[in-house]
C-alpha cells in the first residue's frame, strides 16, 4: 500500500515557509504539507539532525513490533525518553514522549499493545487517536518503533517536553500539531473538564445491598479511580460488566432513584447459587468477534493459549480481551 502511495503522490523535498516567524517556521500548526515517507528516508532525516546538533546516535530501532514485543518490553523497562512509531502500510510516523516506556502502571508504550486502549470509545489522551485508529487496522508487524533518545533520571516533565519539541523538527505526519502541549494536554478549567468528562455514579454497598442515599457523583473515570484509590482497569471492568468492586462499590453510568436503590440486589442474590457455573469457554477474535473454537473446560483453553489462571478468570468475568482474543463463558452469536 505504501509503495502505491509513494508512486501516486508528488513528494516535496523542501518546505516553503508560509510565515516570517522563525518559531512558526520550525513548529507550524497546519500549513505545512505532510506526506508519506520511506523508512530509509526517515532514518536519513533523523541522522541528519543528530549530526547537525551533535547528539547521541538513536538509542534503538525495533522493526516488526509484533515479533519484538517481548524484547522491547524488557529492554525499555523503567526508562523514558522520546519515541517514534512508523507504519509500513501508510508511511506515516508519530513522535511522543514517555517518562516510562515499559514497566509500571504509567508505561506509555504498553498502551499501544492493548486493544481496549486503542478503541476510540476508551482511548485516553495518552494515545494519539490517529495512531490508535491505524493500529487497530494494521497489526504490530506493520509498525517499527524508534527510540530517538533516552533521558537520564532525574528529569522533570518540562525537560521531557522540551526534548519532544526538538524532535518535532522531523515534521511527524500523525501528530496533529507540531507544538507540544497544544492538544489540550495541560490542565483545563474545572467547568470545561466536567463538560468533557463522563459522569460516574458510585454507590456504597453493604451485605450485597446498596446503602440508600450513598450516591456519589464523580466527573470522569480517571478521577473516580483516583478518588477511590483503585486501578483504572478494575474500575472500567466493573463499570462495563455491572459487577461490584470488592463487594463495596457499584459503578453506574446512570443514576438510580431511591426506590431503585432500595430494591437493588446483585444477580447472585436474586438467583441463588442453584445455577451451576459453566466451565465451557468460547474463543473469539477480539476485533471482529469471529468465532475461533470452543473448549469444554477452562483449563484446556488456558493451556492452549498459555494464559494464567488469574488472567483467564479476569477475561471471563469482565469481558477483557487478551492477546487479540476474547474468551467468553457463553456463545456470543
Amino acid at each position: 500500500m505504501f509503495n502505491k502511495i509513494l508512486k501516486s503522490t508528488a513528494l516535496i523535498t523542501q518546505y516553503v515557509p508560509l510565515n516570517s516567524s522563525k518559531v512558526y517556521q520550525l513548529f507550524p500548526i497546519s500549513n505545512r504539507l505532510k506526506y508519506p515517507i520511506s523508512f530509509d528516508a526517515l532514518m536519513g532525516r533523523i541522522n541528519s539532525l543528530i549530526h547537525q546538533y551533535g547528539l547521541k546516535p538513536v538509542f534503538k530501532v525495533y522493526s516488526n513490533c509484533a515479533s519484538n514485543e517481548k524484547l522491547l518490553r524488557k529492554e525499555l523497562k523503567n526508562i523514558g525518553g522520546i519515541y517514534l512509531w512508523w507504519c509500513t502500510e501508510t508511511g506515516k510516523f508519530y513522535i511522543g514522549s514517555a517518562k516510562n516506556f515499559t514497566g509500571g502502571k504509567d508505561a506509555r508504550l504498553v498502551d499501544y499493545y492493548q486493544p481496549s486502549r486503542l478503541c476510540k470509545e476508551l482511548s485516553s489522551f495518552k494515545v494519539s487517536r490517529d495512531v490508535a485508529s491505524d493500529m487497530l487496522e494494521f497489526p504490530k508487524q506493520f509498525w517499527n518503533l524508534i527510540i530517538l533518545e533516552i533521558c537520564e533520571e532525574p528529569f522533570d516533565l518540562d525537560f521531557l517536553k522540551s526534548r519532544e519539541q526538538f524532535w518535532m523538527l522531523l515534521i511527524p505526519t500523525y501528530n496533529r500539531s507540531l507544538v507540544v502541549g497544544s492538544n489540550s494536554r495541560g490542565p483545563i478549567p474545572e467547568d470545561q473538564r466536567q463538560a468533557k468528562s463522563a459522569i460516574v455514579y458510585v454507590y456504597s454497598v453493604e451485605s450485597n445491598k446498596i446503602i440508600v442515599g450513598s450516591e456519589l457523583l464523580i466527573w470522569g473515570i480517571k478521577e473516580t479511580a483516583r478518588q477511590l484509590g483503585i486501578y483504572l482497569a478494575d474500575l472500567q471492568a466493573c463499570l462495563h460488566s455491572g459487577q461490584l468492586y470488592k463487594n463495596k462499590y457499584l459503578f453506574l453510568r446512570s443514576p438510580l432513584t431511591l426506590e431503585q436503590q432500595a430494591k437493588w440486589g446483585p444477580v447472585s442474590i436474586i438467583v441463588p447459587s442453584v445455577k451451576k457455573k459453566t466451565t465451557e469457554v468460547w474463543v473469539y477474535d477480539a476485533k471482529s468477534l469471529e468465532f475461533i473454537e470452543k473448549f469444554s473446560r477452562v483449563i484446556d483453553a488456558r493451556d492452549k493459549y498459555n494464559v494464567s489462571k488469574t488472567t483467564m478468570s479476569r477475561c471471563l468475568n469482565h469481558n477483557i480481551s487478551y492477546n487479540a482474543l476474547l474468551f467468553s463463558r457463553k456463545q456470543l452469536h
